[in-house]
Order: C-alpha cells, then sequence, then structure tokens
C-alpha cells in the first residue's frame, strides 16, 4: 500500500522502471550479521529479503543480479555442521529471492560436489522452482560438474539487458576459460555479437582476480561490469566498508574510466545500477520519521550506489516460517553436538572462576564487575545461545576437550572466564603448589583476544585500550 502512495506522491517513479538493476553477493557463509556492535551491524538474509520485497514493490521489473560466493569458502574455520546449516539457507534463500540472474563464483564452484548436494535436497524437498538462473560465459565442456551444466547459460536477457557471467579460478582451469587467452576472447567476442542482443545494453557478472578483470576491461566489450568482492578468502566485514564507502565498492576504474563497482562483504549492501540508483525504497521508518523535511517525498535528484542494509531493511513478516525453521535447525543441530561432548566433561581441565575467587579476590571481582561475566546472558537476549558459532566466544573452553557443553549440562562454564586467558586451571585450584605452565604462543596474550575480538566482531579493537578495561593481578605491572 505505502509504495502505492510513493508512486502517487511521485509519478515519475513510474516511468523509472527500465534499465533497473539490484546487485548483492559475497554473504561468505554469514547467514546473518554478527550484532556484536551496532556499527557493523549490517547485512544477512533477513534484511536481504525485506530489502527485495520493499524494492519490487516500488518497481516489479527491477532485476537482480547475484554475484555468487555466497556459501563459506572452503576450509572456512567454525564448526562445520553449523556452517553448512547456514549455507544451506542460504542456497534456500537465493532461490526465494528469484534473481534474473545469478553468476556461480569461486566459493560454489569450488564446493561443487556440496552444491551439487545441497540443490538436489531443495529439489526433492520441493523447495526449488525451476532452474537456477546461472549465467557463466567462459564455460568450457570438459569435467564440468553436472549441477552447472544442467543450469548455467552463456547469458540471458533481462529488463532490456544482456546479462553475461564470469568466473576464474587456476583450480578450476579444467572447465572454465581465462580472460587472458585467445580462446576465451574468442567465445565472450562471439557471445556479445549474436544477433539476438543486438541494441541491448551489455553487463558482466565478475569474479576473480584482478589480472583477469583488467584483460576483460581492455577488450572493451561490456557497458557495465559489477564484481564480486576482492577481498581474500576469510576476510571478515569491518566498519571501514560503511564509513569509506567510495573505497570499499570500487574495485577498479579503466583507462577510458569505466567504473567497475564490487559487492560487500557479508552482504552488507546492494549495490544500485540504471534507474534504480536515483529511485530508492525508504522503509516506513525512514519515510515517517521526524528527521526527514519532506516525510514520504523522494528526492529526485539522489543518486546512491550502494544501499546497505541496515536494521530498517528488516521485515519480521517477510518469509517468517523460514527463518524460524532456520533456527530451529541451529538448536537442533547444537543439541546433537552437545551430546557428542557431554562425555568430557568427567574429566575437565577446567576449573571455573569460582575456584579462582579464594585466591584471586581482587582479580575475581574485577572479572564479576566486567562484560566478560555476563558475555552469555548476552546471548540468551539475543536468542543465540544455541548458535555454535556464537556461543563460542560467550563461553569458557566452547571449542575445547572439557569445556562448555549447554547450558543445562555446564552452567559452571557459561560466560568468559579466567580459563579463558589463563588457560586451564582445575589442577592448581586443588593444589595451589601445582604452578601452571600453560601460556600463550610467546607468551602474547593479546593473541588470545583477537580470537574473539576482530571484525565484525570488535572492529575498533585496540589491546592496551580494551586490557584497561579488565586489568588486575600481577599482571597490571
Amino acid at each position: 500500500m505505502w509504495a502505492t502512495l510513493l508512486l502517487q506522491m511521485w509519478p515519475s517513479v513510474a516511468a523509472a522502471q527500465a534499465y533497473s538493476w539490484l546487485a548483492y553477493g559475497d554473504f561468505r557463509g554469514q547467514f546473518e550479521p554478527c550484532g556484536c556492535d551496532p556499527r557493523t551491524d549490517l547485512g544477512g538474509v533477513q534484511r536481504l529479503a525485506g530489502f527485495v520485497q520493499r524494492e519490487r514493490a516500488l518497481n516489479p521489473e527491477v532485476s537482480f543480479f547475484d554475484l555468487g560466493n555466497n556459501i563459506a569458502p572452503p576450509h572456512a574455520e567454525g564448526d562445520r555442521a553449523t556452517q553448512e546449516i547456514k549455507d544451506q539457507y542460504i542456497l534456500e534463500a537465493l532461490v526465494r529471492i528469484n534473481p534474473a540472474a545469478m553468476l556461480p563464483g569461486r566459493f560454489e564452484l569450488l564446493r561443487a560436489k556440496w552444491f551439487g548436494e545441497a540443490w538436489s535436497r531443495l529439489k526433492s524437498q520441493s523447495k526449488a522452482g525451476g532452474p537456477l538462473p546461472y549465467v557463466l560465459s567462459n564455460l568450457n565442456d570438459a569435467s564440468v560438474p553436472q549441477w552447472l551444466k544442467d543450469t548455467a547459460r552463456p547469458y540471458l536477457k533481462t529488463n532490456g539487458v544482456a546479462v553475461f557471467g564470469f568466473t576464474w579460478d587456476k583450480e578450476l582451469a579444467s572447465f572454465l576459460l581465462p580472460a587472458n587467452s585467445s580462446a576465451g576472447i574468442k567465445r565472450l567476442r562471439i557471445l556479445v555479437r549474436n544477433e539476438e542482443l543486438k541494441g541491448l545494453r551489455k553487463i558482466l557478472l565478475f569474479s576473480g582476480p584482478d589480472d583477469q578483470l583488467k584483460s576483460l576491461l581492455k577488450i572493451n566489450l561490456f557497458d557495465e561490469i559489477i564484481s564480486s568482492n576482492r577481498a581474500f578468502d576469510a576476510a571478515k566485514p569491518d566498519q571501514p566498508d560503511r564509513i569509506n564507502e567510495d573505497r570499499s565498492i570500487l574495485r577498479l576504474t579503466s583507462a577510458r574510466g569505466q567504473k567497475v563497482f564490487q559487492t560487500q562483504l557479508g552482504g552488507q549492501g546492494v549495490l544500485r545500477g540504471g534507474a534504480a540508483r536515483r529511485v530508492e525504497a525508504k522503509s516506513l521508518e525512514v519515510l515517517l520519521s521526524r528527521e526527514t523535511t519532506s516525510p514520504g517525498v523522494l528526492d529526485p535528484f539522489a543518486s546512491k550506489t550502494v544501499s546497505w542494509l541496515e536494521r530498517d531493511s528488516l521485515n519480521p513478516d517477510v518469509w517468517s516460517g523460514f527463518f524460524k525453521a532456520y533456527e530451529s535447525a541451529l538448536k537442533d543441530s547444537f543439541g546433537e553436538h552437545a551430546k557428542l561432548r557431554l562425555a568430557d566433561l568427567a574429566n575437565t581441565p577446567y576449573a571455573g572462576s569460582q575456584a579462582c575467587k579464594g585466591c584471586h579476590a581482587e582479580a575475581y571481582d574485577v572479572w564479576l564487575n566486567s562484560k566478560h561475566s555476563n558475555a552469555f546472558q548476552d546471548l540468551i537476549a539475543k536468542g543465540k545461545n544455541h548458535d555454535a558459532e556464537c556461543v563460542g566466544c560467550h563461553v569458557l573452553g566452547g571449542s575445547e576437550k572439557g569445556g562448555f557443553v549447554s547450558q543445562e549440562a555446564s552452567p559452571q562454564f557459561m560466560n568468559v572466564q579466567c580459563e579463558n586467558c589463563h588457560g586451564p586451571r582445575k589442577e592448581h585450584a586443588a593444589n595451589p603448589t601445582v604452578k601452571p605452565t600453560w601460556k600463550p604462543a610467546g607468551n602474547d596474550f593479546s593473541k588470545i583476544c583477537v580470537g574473539c575480538h576482530h571484525p565484525p566482531h570488535s572492529p575498533e579493537f585496540n589491546y592496551k585500550a580494551y586490557w584497561g578495561k579488565i586489568i588486575h593481578g600481577q599482571m597490571a605491572n
């Protein structure tokens, strides 16, 4: 209803539907933002779903482009079972969004076996409609994964444009053609010059290294190139991405001045192109805000290259059953994992903070008055106390043998405690004459902190400043 109201207030919106696209990607297995720090609380599948619904209400003809690299990279750190749940639900969400074109990124291709199995599960559960609109223009015929052979097309037509796709990685050379080879260039030239594409704008979705991108810019076949993020595989979203918007979304500028924009890590934002760069669907919260000088009136001169998926993008009514099923799957997986860890509690090397209190009362009081002592309560408040990827940083020994298992089985190990930094101390607590021998690598305690205090959890972490908040005991000197 509100979208109709906008159209009535600004009739030119209706004329802005031609050549209009929005592009997202690079979730990299992050189903939702961490939420530990408001400054990096951006992105997530649920916010993307609300954003998509809002933009389509304003312009039903807008094309969504998926730049890939949405599942976790191969060999990603963390609990494998939890990550596979997130990846499976990310894939299902992409099917629900129903983009006009999807680029299979490096991660999807490097994890081709898992991806093919995940896609088969969706089809068997009747959660997938027609074939995924994958586009890959540099596909060779040899050694192609079956799911890619079944779904990928050399180009797609949508909303007055022709969309092409290009992904490259040396590990995938058996079935992909590089842009700096005669065969690769010839393939692209033939496709772009297809008679049925005459008069259409040519857009390329790209995933790969800079040398390949520069080769594509040189041959000047495309009106626009949109890129996935070039950050290294294990990179995490960070605060500067939002602050330095121009730096973070611009990947390359060619000698002719053609700009290549890239999607954001963790799906933090959505790139805007064509008419969508001038017309953006605002949330009701923003439209009716008292800070708005003219509530409900869009600025006809505004131009945005990226919309950041902030909290106002969230619409809890969009796909509510889907997100409840996701949380339920995480809880079930956490419970199964807890059963496997239960037996180790009998021989735990940890004592728990209460055991330290008798001899280290002053240090205990410092800990008790710190945020570390209530770290698990934060998870309970946010309903994330069954997400293994969150729990590990809010408990004692969450990933270690004999450490935290669950609220019910090991409540004494909830929260960040003394032994998170000082190492297991059960023997020392039982007999103080047994001197602890555990120390962090190189005796550098800052390396312990950055295991959890890193982007996007703690984007402005500074060891000296944070240590000042919990300084205690002999280490105070």
